[in-house]
This record gives structure tokens, C-alpha cells and sequence, in this order.
């Protein structure tokens, strides 16, 4: 009684050709998950940008309902999610019309000139 075995193995050039096709595919697999990543936290920070300026623009309501003072142009520096944040809110009268004044919110990241997110809000004077 011969035994012949159902399982025939790969060539030596099959496994070459397969490694080659690995090699070329694995690096632009690796450039388009960075690429993702970097697009992820860039959008992660945007979003933290936006609440801050929403939290700056908002406190600066209530302070308002409450007879404070608006005042004019201010900054200052928040920590978010572990990171920190520096804002910069701009008061000047609105173009159209003089009984109203627009309100800018401008967030960056510690240490950097460009801003991430700048909201803008018009209240009465």
C-alpha cells in the first residue's frame, strides 16, 4: 500500500513572488494608516479648539447676564484633555451696525502662531 500525501507544498518562487508582493504593499499600507493618523488628531484638536472658544464665548455671556463687564480684548491659557491651549478673544464694533460689537475667539496650540479654530459671536453693546 502506497501513501501519497494530499498536501503539496510551495515552490521556492511562489514564496518569492509573495514576499515581493508583501514588500511592495506594506509600506504604502503603512503610509495611508499615518496618513489617517495624522488626519485623526488634527480633527481631534480642532474639536478642542472649538469648545474652547464655545466655553470662552459662553462665560463671557453669562459674565454679561450677570452685569459684568464685558470688556474688551483679552487672553489667557487653558489645559484640555492634557494639553495646553492658549486663546486670544478680539472685541471690536460690528461693521453694519453700531449697536451690536462682534466678538472673535481665536484658540492655538501652546507656543504656536496659527490658530486652530477662530468663532466669532455678535452681541449688543
Amino acid at each position: 500500500m502506497k501513501w501519497r500525501s494530499s498536501i503539496r507544498g510551495l515552490a521556492l518562487v511562489e514564496v518569492l513572488v509573495a514576499l515581493a508582493v508583501v514588500a511592495i504593499a506594506l509600506p504604502a499600507l503603512l503610509n495611508s494608516v499615518e496618513g489617517i493618523t495624522d488626519g485623526t488628531s488634527h480633527m481631534r484638536d480642532k474639536a478642542m479648539a472649538q469648545w474652547i472658544a464655545s466655553d470662552r464665548l459662553t462665560q463671557r455671556a453669562i459674565n454679561r447676564r450677570l452685569g459684568q463687564t464685558g470688556g474688551t480684548n483679552s487672553s489667557g491659557e487653558v489645559e484640555m484633555a492634557g494639553q495646553r491651549w492658549q486663546w486670544r478673544m478680539v472685541v471690536r464694533e460690528a461693521p453694519t451696525n453700531p449697536n451690536f460689537q462682534q466678538v472673535e475667539v481665536s484658540v492655538f496650540r501652546f507656543g504656536q502662531e496659527e490658530s486652530l479654530i477662530a468663532m466669532m459671536a455678535v452681541e449688543r453693546k
